[in-house]
């Protein structure tokens, strides 16, 4: 998907966070908590490790929004010689596509970063609370986000190298919907259709 704007990328995440939480709670609460095998997760594991993510990107995006406004500004500039001043309100923001992460992870199975793993113990209703928690502080950045080019402020993952703030926060959309479908997944394992 390529995103044009910043109203784009955040009302997709919003739109995908609204299909999890709408799933998530039609859970069978028996069912919850139960692995369809050894080695998959449960579905509010799957929520959980979900929030776990988010609260990581959340917590990067601070760091890098701590910096003072005058010396993101300076490193922007120093970068970017003859760019017009990030305070404009149209942000120099420049459209994006996340297809190569999509294509590098598609099919694939990966294994999550040990402060990534979820709790075995999570119910469906703990990570619906943390979902909540940190779609709440992801967005309560925006209007910093907003304010600022961070075209040129990168932390990284795991697995793609150097990302964007902004395709940090698409791949918090990505994220989502590759679990949607895996809980999606375990549920109908664990719930097969009655015309079996």
């Amino acid at each position: 998907m390529v995103f044009n704007s910043l109203d784009e990328l955040f009302n997709t995440i919003t739109s995908i966070r609204e299909r999890v939480y709408a799933v998530a709670e039609q859970v069978p609460s028996e069912l919850g908590g139960t692995r369809p095998s050894p080695d998959a997760w449960s579905a509010a594991e799957t929520l959980d490790h979900m929030g776990l993510a988010e609260e990581f990107v959340v917590s990067q995006i601070k760091q890098q929004l701590a910096l003072p406004e005058a010396d993101i500004k300076a490193n922007i500039a120093a970068r970017s010689p003859g760019a017009p001043d990030s305070a404009e309100k149209g942000r120099r923001f420049q459209p994006f596509s996340m297809e190569k992460i999509g294509a590098i992870t598609r099919g694939r199975k990966l294994t999550a970063p040990p402060p990534l793993v979820p709790h075995p113990d999570s119910t469906i209703h703990q990570a619906l609370e943390r979902l909540r928690r940190t779609r709440a502080d992801l967005l309560s950045l925006r209007p910093q986000i907003e304010a600022l080019d961070l075209s040129e402020k990168r932390f990284p993952h795991f697995v793609f190298g150097e990302l964007t703030i902004y395709e940090w926060i698409a791949l918090t959309g990505m994220h989502d919907n590759r679990h949607l479908d895996q809980i999606v997944a375990t549920l109908s394992q664990l719930q097969p259709s009655k015309a079996d």
